[in-house]
């Protein structure tokens, strides 16, 4: 296999499995230098056998991986993760309690026998880099969870990889924390030129941290994209549910409109080349409103309930009693109350029942009210 261009991460058509369960199938991705990627998904995707691959704790099955052009596995060859010039973030971050910060930091130069001259050097540039240059001759459980987190980026740049790994590198602090770690992390991946890969099942931590998200469900890779793209346009039902991207709705599509599930529901939308049968909605949050619009369909329903999240309630409203919708407002509103929503047409998603994408349009004037079948 001829190597590829230099990149500081490349995977081929990468395949692993656990006896006769498949871990990952056909995966294939490649990130520049100065990108970070993060690998998102439920738990059991294969995004953590990923990364172990990556990092040299497993051998794949086949395909290939190269860090900094180099190939890593195949052909007999199994390349050990000391020698990949990786840098490792665990999700705990695996400080020794007996050392102090500085040593922690200085132990994988220790293990590359590194001469002690240069590790003193290296440990200090690594402290400095994150801001904890005060702190070498601390204890890590004197620190906080955040300075703690510190440390182990400290640990994983002193060698100066050519590839980042993470695992969960925010998960363990409170809101606040992770905010402003994720703005550090990314200020010193921009400044290092590092590539970075790191882990997550939280899309909020993908998208504060990633350029590039990849999601994975169950071995496979479904959607690779940025983040922004990724929130706007899901590339299935399955993505838009994990990701909680608004209302998905089910129904039956014909030429006069889509009946939902309910048999009793017709929203006045068609597939634009004519497509007929089962097809699935998704309702982003920003496509219903309590504003009038004049260009929306407006819907009846019912309020049902509502918690207060800080900048908005989020409200849930019952078109039938089998169909709900979930939406945003500045204001409550008392349940059982009646609501009229106006809803985007322009901002919805559809997919036919094999999960292909289908373009929907307006056929009715743009203030048809939503119609019952036993009254259209």
């Amino acid at each position: 296999m001829s190597a590829p261009e230099t990149k500081p991460l490349q995977i081929t058509h990468l395949r692993k499995a656990f006896r006769e369960v498949t871990a990952l199938s056909d995966i294939s991705l490649s990130l520049e230098a100065g990108q970070v990627l993060a690998l998102l998904g439920p738990s059991g995707c294969g995004k953590t056998t990923l990364l172990r691959c990556i990092a040299g704790l497993l051998e794949p099955d086949d395909g290939a991986i190269y860090i900094g052009g180099q190939q890593t596995n195949g052909a007999g060859k199994h390349l050990p993760p000391e020698a990949r010039h990786l840098g490792m973030v665990f999700q705990d971050y695996a400080l020794w309690p007996h050392m102090s910060v500085a040593e922690n930091v200085a132990f994988p130069l220790e293990m590359r026998n590194v001469a002690k001259a240069d590790r003193g050097e290296r440990v200090e540039w690594a402290l400095q880099t994150v801001g904890l240059a005060a702190f070498a001759d601390r204890s890590p459980d004197t620190l906080s969870g955040g300075q703690q987190q510190r440390v182990a980026l400290a640990r994983a740049i002193v060698g100066q990889p050519k590839l980042l790994l993470m695992d969960e590198p925010l998960s363990n602090l409170d809101k606040g924390l992770r905010e402003s770690l994720a703005m550090d992390i990314r200020r010193l991946i921009n400044d290092l030129n590092l590539a970075a890969v790191f882990v997550t099942h939280d899309q909020h931590e993908a998208f504060a941290l990633a350029d590039q998200i990849a999601v994975m469900q169950e071995g496979q890779l479904q959607q690779i994209t940025s983040p922004q793209e990724l929130y706007d346009a899901p590339a299935n039902p399955g993505i838009a549910r994990f990701l909680d991207a608004g209302t998905l709705l089910n129904g039956i599509a014909d030429k006069d409109g889509i009946v939902l599930d309910d048999d009793q529901t017709r929203l006045p939308l068609v597939a634009e080349n004519g497509y007929t049968g089962p097809v699935t909605l998704l309702l982003p949050r920003k496509a219903l409103t309590l504003n009038h619009q004049p260009d929306y369909l407006s819907l009846d329903a019912t309020l049902s309930s509502l918690i207060f999240q800080g900048e908005h309630y989020s409200l849930r409203a019952e078109l039938s009693p089998e169909v709900e919708v979930f939406l945003h407002s500045r204001q409550p509103r008392a349940i059982g109350q009646p609501l009229t929503l106006y809803l985007d047409p322009n901002a919805l998603m559809a997919w036919t029942g094999e999960q292909t994408p289908l373009a929907i349009k307006q056929f009715t004037s743009a203030t048809a009210r939503l119609r019952s079948v036993a009254h259209s």
